[in-house]
């Protein structure tokens, strides 16, 4: 009897403490962002909380590594108040609830504020195209749709903010891939290049290329051919060109060897200027152990051979480079020199021209803000590359700025 009494003491409990949880959650919505009533309707959870929704901010964020990213600041890439707008943008947001509740580690990318009236309502990060991240709203990433990611990027293109969607991010890969195995091939043979793909972790490829190519200068410059072929952007064993290149440049002592590999890049027209990377890698103690005659040298020539190469990719290096470089007479000129015209029929600047203007726009003469600012808005990003000019002229703490003013 007793024990009887203990079991159905047991299930009592049982039933009474989630019913008293739920109760208790539903009843301090403001402390508990996730209504256990949405669990299975990620979308009702933003929809409780887009009635009377009739603007939208969109910014930049750099934060939310414990999604503790709401900050309502960074540059503003679009903002209405038009109900409309605002209707057609959360209309497009379909939730995979399945595939929802993980979470990348990732921090920052496109704040997106649902304001009522002056008042942020709730805030979510939009995640590579795909998901959604709120802490108001959600345990983890709401994964879109495949039909709604697609249709929400090409909502933030056609509102002036550069989006890469899945589809398009899976066919830059692909040919990232291709073209990495293709350069891979080219340098080692086909059947190196398998056995190099075969490896899984940096430090057993960095010994097959050891073994191969005893000097180091020749692996140094090897790796930095693979990097040409974007193999960042690669699947696989893409990422170990990328980690072997920084490890040897961490574990260096020969910067003999890394200089007499980008000399021989700088010499050679086969070789893809990406390899330059070398260069942008060079901080800290390399840039005391270097020759200091030499280093500004064969940096300005590594820019100039970028900024006039027809790779998109390198020319955004050139720029880096030119950042790291700083506010030297000779790079003004280069940046100025770099950008394009603008005008009726003038194509769009670049996303490398306009971080050459971003860059101008923190040291160069008043005089030459119209022009930057024209730019700015001639862009196919100009929601974010207006606000980001206006913000590097507004941080300037007189007419002539300084170099610490202009932050990639």
């Amino acid at each position: 009897m007793r024990a009887r009494t203990a079991v159905v003491y047991l299930v009592l409990v049982a039933v009474a403490v989630p019913v008293a949880a739920v109760a208790f959650v539903r009843g301090h919505p403001g402390k508990f962002p996730w209504a256990f009533q949405y669990g299975h309707d990620w979308r009702g959870a933003l929809a409780a909380r887009m009635d009377g929704a009739d603007g939208l901010r969109i910014h930049a964020c750099d934060r939310d590594r414990e999604f503790d990213f709401p900050s309502h600041t960074g540059t503003v890439h679009f903002e209405t108040h038009d109900a409309d707008v605002t209707r057609e943008f959360l209309d497009l947001v379909r939730i995979d609830d399945k595939a929802s509740g993980d979470h990348c580690l990732c921090i920052g990318g496109r704040e997106v504020d649902v304001l009522r009236g002056d008042s942020v309502v709730v805030s979510f990060l939009f995640k590579h195209g795909s998901a959604l991240r709120s802490n108001q709203l959600w345990p983890g990433d709401a994964q879109l749709t495949a039909e709604s990611a697609e249709a929400v990027c090409a909502w933030f293109v056609a509102h002036g903010m550069r989006t890469e969607s899945p589809r398009q991010s899976a066919a830059r890969i692909e040919a990232a891939t291709h073209a990495l195995e293709a350069a891979q091939d080219a340098s080692v043979g086909a059947e190196r290049a398998s056995a190099l793909r075969a490896c899984r972790d940096r430090d057993s490829a960095a010994a097959l290329l050891a073994e191969w190519f005893p000097d180091p200068t020749d692996r140094i410059a090897l790796v930095a051919r693979f990097l040409s072929a974007k193999s960042e952007d690669a699947r696989g064993g893409a990422e170990s060109a990328w980690y072997i290149l920084h490890g040897w440049l961490d574990d260096a002592d020969d910067f003999a060897a890394v200089a007499r590999a980008v000399e021989r890049m700088l010499a050679s027209e086969s070789d893809a200027l990406r390899g330059a990377v070398l260069f942008a890698s060079l901080g800290g103690r390399f840039e005391d152990e270097f020759p200091a005659d030499k280093l500004p040298e064969m940096r300005m020539r590594v820019v100039r051979r970028l900024v006039e190469s027809p790779s998109e990719e390198d020319r955004c290096d050139g720029v880096e480079l030119l950042y790291r470089i700083g506010d030297t007479p000779e790079a003004r000129a280069v940046l100025a020199g770099f950008l394009p015209s603008v005008g009726v029929g003038v194509a769009p600047p670049t996303e490398s021209q306009m971080r050459a203007a971003g860059v101008l726009a923190g040291i160069c003469e008043p005089s030459s803000f119209a022009r930057l600012r024209a730019l700015a808005e001639a862009s196919d990003d100009r929601a974010r590359w207006t606000g980001e000019i206006e913000r590097r002229i507004a941080a300037r703490p007189d007419a002539a700025g300084t170099p610490a003013d202009c932050v990639r």
